[in-house]
């Protein structure tokens, strides 16, 4: 997710590349 980094977690960083 891009909005919701911590919902995802270990996506954390890949959402914030991807914003």
């Amino acid at each position: 997710d891009i909005v919701e980094p911590s919902a995802t977690g270990g996506n954390a960083l890949v959402a914030t590349i991807t914003w």
